[in-house]
């Protein structure tokens, strides 16, 4: 039987882990990261309601996902129709729409008459959505996700060279 030792002088040193315990405990440091980011910013959302624009867009994951979309299609320079953004955000055209309305009232989505009418975000949503990805900036460097993931990420490059050199 092998020993567990680096060297059979019996140096005590232990052996480094098994490419099966290195990945998971790089696994492990990775979901833990996610699962204490995702905490924070669910915490974030429901204590950062400053504004009126805060208290709608985080008081469903529908509507925050809809100001992502809206975000997108201002970054893209392609407003998005009811049905366009009703698929991407799982909810009826009727409940979509709804949701526009109040956007556009709020000046937070602008919308584009025409056949069909078409809506993007606003300043003031894009402005607030920067805002949060600030948040969301420091927080994972706070957290340390960023160095989880990379490590993760290296390892599997790491064996995919190993592996493809055999």
């Amino acid at each position: 039987m092998k020993s567990l030792h680096i060297n059979q002088d019996n140096d005590w040193a232990t052996a480094p882990p098994t490419e099966d315990q290195t990945e998971k405990m790089l696994w492990e440091a990775y979901v833990r990261k996610i699962a204490e980011l995702q905490v924070q910013i669910h915490s974030a959302r429901n204590t950062q309601m400053d504004t009126k624009l805060d208290r709608y867009f985080h008081s469903s994951q529908i509507k925050n996902t809809l100001a992502r979309v809206l975000c997108l299609s201002s970054y893209d320079s392609k407003p998005v129709s009811i049905t366009e953004i009703s698929k991407q955000i799982y909810a009826s055209r009727q409940a979509t729409l709804g949701m526009l309305n109040d956007c556009v009232a709020e000046s937070w989505a602008v919308l584009t008459t025409g056949n069909p009418n078409t809506y993007t975000a606003s300043k003031t949503l894009i402005h607030a959505f920067e805002v949060y990805c600030v948040f969301h900036y420091d927080l994972c460097n706070k957290i340390g996700v960023e160095i989880t993931h990379n490590t993760l990420s290296h390892y599997y490059r790491f064996l995919d060279k190993v592996n493809s050199t055999k």
